[in-house]
């Protein structure tokens, strides 16, 4: 039921404003979160990319918004494992926050929370601790746990929706 409201209140600024506008930028993003919040991952990807993008080209590179966008494509690749692309996305959120609004603003702690569960999660303990067993005259292969993402997602910490 939510997502025909999405995609119209995407279309409405997009045909006013034009596709770059940063409120464009904003329903690209509350989409994207519906379907990150649905495990639709595919769907979710390029409009947070797309969202980020609209974002750095009309705010700038180290505006507040920037770093929520970095923060939820993050977000999206740590739900599917993909720790390697993830991590510098947290990184530079995590500057933006800092330099934007000081060390001590809840949103620094937002993203040093889920840079932190990424951080845990692609630990060597926790590899260890998820790996199958050795098979009989094979390798052994550490693997990385993959990450399901709870269905009400709009409403909890790490991932923001932006009105």
């Amino acid at each position: 039921k939510a997502e025909p409201l999405y995609q119209q209140s995407l279309a409405i600024p997009q045909k006013s404003l034009g596709p770059e506008h940063p409120a464009v930028a904003t329903s690209l993003n509350n989409l994207a979160v519906l379907y990150h919040s649905h495990g639709l991952y595919a769907k979710a990807e390029p409009l947070y990319q797309q969202s980020l993008a609209n974002r750095k080209k009309a705010l700038g590179p180290e505006h507040p918004d920037v770093a929520t966008s970095l923060n939820n494509l993050a977000e999206l690749y740590r739900a599917q494992g993909l720790y390697a692309k993830a991590e510098p996305l947290y990184q530079q959120s995590l500057a933006i926050w800092k330099k934007a609004l000081g060390p001590e603003h809840p949103d620094v702690a937002t993203v040093l929370e889920n840079y932190a569960k990424l951080l845990t999660s692609h630990s060597p303990a926790t590899q260890l601790r998820n790996a199958p067993p050795p098979k009989a005259n094979g390798p052994a292969v550490i693997t990385r746990p993959f990450h399901a993402i709870g269905a009400a997602f709009a409403g909890q910490p790490g991932i923001h929706c932006m009105m």
